[in-house]
């Protein structure tokens, strides 16, 4: 199984658009959830007991699988923003 990457033209007709940028956006945003997806299907007892298939790369576990990701990458950044401030302080 192979996730859709983000392109220039992320809707396939043949120019790129402002709608192509807000595709872009939102396969950046869902990009660790694909890859996550992606490589659980790679291990098949993995794949089938999740049931995995090629519609999983857009559903609700990578869209979980996301959420969770950017949530730790914001919060490990409010963490080292207060380390430089309380660095500063000194």
């Amino acid at each position: 199984m192979q996730c859709p990457t983000i392109k220039g033209d992320m809707n396939g007709d043949g120019v790129q658009t402002i709608s192509d940028v807000w595709l872009m956006l939102s396969a950046a945003y869902h990009w660790p959830g694909r890859w996550s997806v992606e490589a659980m299907s790679q291990n098949p007892q993995t794949a089938l007991f999740l049931e995995l298939n090629a519609a999983s790369c857009g559903g609700w576990l990578s869209f979980a699988l996301s959420t969770a990701a950017w949530v730790l990458v914001l919060l490990a950044l409010a963490s080292i923003q207060v380390a430089i401030d309380e660095w500063g302080r000194r």
